[in-house]
């Protein structure tokens, strides 16, 4: 059997809409489980939905939960309320908390990055320069905890998040060095600088997992894996102009092409899902949106399907039919 990776890319509530509606479509295309992974890889909103593979929903039900359709009992009982959120959630007053707050999120790292100027991700940089975040995401945890417990899933998760003294990316599952809770590991993970507090792990603090990168797909180079399947929500397809697509998009994309293209010369086959254009328009602004789950669920399981038509998809779909 091929071994298969999966790369699960944050970008809030509607990045798990769209991971939904991809994961749904290479199952109906190829029957491929993702739950059979040997590897899940979670940055921020990722790192949640890579506790809902390793749960073991039923690959259709991720479409359908996010378009209010009928789910199987053992999925409706797994993806509650608690665990997704509804259409009625308020969203915090994100920017007020934000911008009313003095405090930085890592002085320590601004001195030592004077020190060694080179050394330091700007990216990074410029979230310990931000005033700390004011908002608890103990909402996440709780989340979690509905989800899956405490307790690491028994599969291999890796979860992603930046270590704020040293600006470096940090690595949590199971087995890592720095013990923890699977659930305070995605609080970490999805904990936005300069919008929610950062989280405390053995005394340190731990934010976004997607600072440095939307994807980290390239923390699976040492895995030697046959394939690595890449869903990249913040991404952007390649035939979408960049004034559409936006900075971000823009740059997210060139990073995770990049970690794409490292992988692929490590001789493993990889497919990535950028979200297309009316995906993108969908989306939005807001990324925390829950109302747009339906319409930006439904659209990238009609261009993932799309996509698993093309040529360029044919090796991994037939490692994954096999």
């Amino acid at each position: 059997m091929p071994r298969i990776g999966l790369v699960c890319g944050g970008g809030g509530d509607v990045a798990v809409a769209f991971m939904c509606g991809c994961l749904s479509a290479i199952h109906d295309q190829t029957g491929w489980d993702p739950a059979d992974a040997d590897y899940v890889v979670g940055t921020s909103a990722g790192s949640i939905m890579g506790c809902a593979i390793r749960v073991g929903i039923h690959p259709p039900d991720f479409l359908r939960i996010m378009t209010d359709a009928e789910v199987t009992p053992d999925s409706a009982e797994k993806l509650s309320d608690q665990v997704l959120g509804t259409k009625h959630d308020a969203l915090p007053p994100l920017a007020r908390n934000a911008l009313t707050n003095a405090r930085l999120t890592s002085p320590g790292l601004i001195m030592s990055t004077a020190r060694n100027p080179l050394k330091t991700n700007p990216v990074v940089l410029a979230a310990a320069a931000l005033p700390e975040g004011r908002l608890d995401n103990s909402f996440v945890q709780n989340k979690i905890q509905h989800l899956v417990g405490d307790e690491w899933p028994e599969d291999e998760l890796l979860i992603t998040t930046t270590q704020m003294k040293t600006g470096r990316r940090t690595i949590l599952s199971k087995y890592s060095r720095i013990r923890t809770e699977v659930s305070t590991a995605v609080a970490a993970s999805c904990a936005i600088p300069s919008v929610f507090n950062p989280v405390i792990i053995d005394g340190e603090k731990y934010v976004d997992g997607g600072l440095a990168s939307s994807t980290n797909a390239d923390i699976l180079l040492k895995h030697e894996l046959d394939a690595v399947i890449i869903l990249a929500p913040l991404s952007t397809d390649a035939r979408v102009n960049a004034s559409i697509a936006g900075t971000v998009r823009t740059a997210m994309r060139v990073i995770t092409v990049a970690e794409q293209d490292r992988l692929k010369a490590d001789g493993t086959s990889v497919l990535t899902f950028h979200p297309d254009k009316a995906t993108i328009n969908a989306m939005g602004l807001n990324i925390m949106d829950v109302a747009k789950r339906p319409k930006v669920a439904e659209l990238a399981y009609s261009w993932a399907s799309d996509l698993l038509r093309t040529d360029k998809a044919k090796p991994l779909v037939s490692m994954l039919t096999e």
